[in-house]
């Protein structure tokens, strides 16, 4: 099983467009700037009617939706995430040149961690050395194992947050990631 595969979908820039019009002006994330926030799903499949189409079209239940907001000159924050389901990340702005890298990890280098606001993860501990097995660009949709560690690398020449929007389904696609 693979790690990550691109999906192809259509309408994928409107649907990142919308996403950011919806951030903007139906939250208050830009302001607050948190890394890790829920957004309502109804609110935002009603918003976004393409997005669930293509849902719908898959046979994917949206589950839940979150809004990650990564800093700029962020390199690795190296974590697993806390519910490791299959799920899709989505490139909603300022993705470009910025890597989600992945690593290979044992549970002896695994701690559980906590975000400002709350947000727990199992993060690696201070004494791991990185060993790396992929890497993706954001440009396209992507669905990935947030089970296997990961960290984000944010492009150096932005000056502001890499905003993506992970998608969990009621029932993870794991299909997807079968070769």
């Amino acid at each position: 099983m693979k790690i990550y595969k691109h999906i192809d979908v259509e309408n994928q820039q409107l649907i990142s467009d919308k996403l950011y019009e919806f951030i903007a002006t139906k939250t208050d994330i830009l302001q607050t700037q948190d890394f890790w926030t829920h957004i309502e799903i109804d609110e935002v499949l009603a918003f976004i009617p393409e997005l669930k189409k293509v849902c719908d079209d898959r046979n994917l239940e949206v589950y839940d939706i979150a809004i990650i907001l990564a800093q700029p000159n962020m390199q690795g924050g190296i974590h697993r995430d806390e519910y490791p389901d299959i799920r899709w990340l989505w490139p909603v702005k300022n993705t470009q040149g910025s890597q989600t890298r992945f690593f290979d990890t044992i549970e002896d280098e695994i701690e559980w961690k906590q975000l400002p606001e709350g947000k727990l993860y199992q993060g690696v501990k201070d004494s791991y050395v990185p060993r790396q097995v992929g890497a993706f660009e954001l440009t396209t949709p992507v669905v990935f194992d947030p089970g296997v560690a990961h960290g984000i690398f944010t492009n150096p020449e932005f000056t502001e947050p890499r905003i993506t929007a992970t998608i969990r389904f009621t029932k993870p696609p794991k299909y997807m990631l079968e070769d």
